[in-house]
């Protein structure tokens, strides 16, 4: 989904869904392709040569996954174990979470055990963070992705209707965010450091720095870093 107050983006238009593909939430990076001739879409791939072209916008979609940032305190003594209050962390690409102290980024060398200060493990299932003693009373910021189960998505998001569909929910098209603008997305890796640059495509419409992807052309920038009163990732836009 995107932050539909922070972002400023034009009336979005429609666009046919490349056959096979399906778009399944708001704010993901659409890549165009030609198929019979027209220009369809569908979420990126996280694969070279793929041309970006907006961002997908939709009220109907499912939202099926929360971005969270929070701040916690790492216990003064063991177990130095933190628990995140949530359940089923997402696990997409190296995980979808990350550990901050101030600037500094800490290392996630799950599902191993830390063996430096600056090191956590997290079971992505439960939501427990590991610490290494070297961290014991230290204030830090974590941001996370969880899969929301069925009753939680309905509570937190509501549910789209399921009769009445609008004519681009029967003939496959989806709104598409283009031109100039600004969006504030959560469909991106948590896992990257988007303050070192060089945006690329990511498998499943994300956004995220290195990797084998297509790198963004510099009329995407970031504009704003997640943080903890504000977890989506703001980009500048001109497609």
């Amino acid at each position: 989904m995107y932050n539909r107050e922070l972002s400023d983006v034009l009336f979005p238009k429609e666009k046919a869904i490349l056959t096979g593909q399906s778009v399944q939430q708001e704010g993901q990076l659409l890549i165009g392709a030609l198929e019979g001739g027209v220009e369809k879409v569908a979420p990126c791939a996280g694969v070279a040569n793929e041309v970006p072209v907006g961002f997908s916008s939709s009220t109907r979609l499912l939202i099926d996954k929360e971005v969270i940032a929070k701040s916690i305190t790492v216990p003064s003594a063991g177990p130095f174990t933190v628990d995140l209050g949530y359940t089923n962390l997402d696990t997409t690409g190296a995980g979808q979470i990350v550990v901050l102290a101030g600037p500094t980024l800490y290392t996630n060398v799950s599902p191993g055990v830390p063996g430096a200060a600056t090191e956590y493990a997290v079971d992505y299932l439960t939501g427990v963070v590991t610490f290494h003693s070297g961290a014991a009373g230290l204030k830090l910021e974590v941001h996370f992705k969880r899969i929301l189960s069925v009753i939680d998505s309905r509570t937190l998001y509501r549910e789209g209707f399921l009769h009445n569909a609008r004519a681009f929910e029967v003939y496959d098209v989806v709104g598409c965010f283009e031109g100039k603008g600004q969006i504030y997305t959560d469909q991106y890796d948590i896992a990257a450091d988007f303050s070192a640059g060089g945006l690329k495509t990511m498998a499943g419409g994300l956004i995220t720095v290195g990797g084998s992807g297509q790198a963004l052309p510099a009329h995407v920038r970031v504009i704003s870093l997640p943080n903890l009163s504000n977890p989506f990732l703001g980009l500048e836009f001109n497609f």
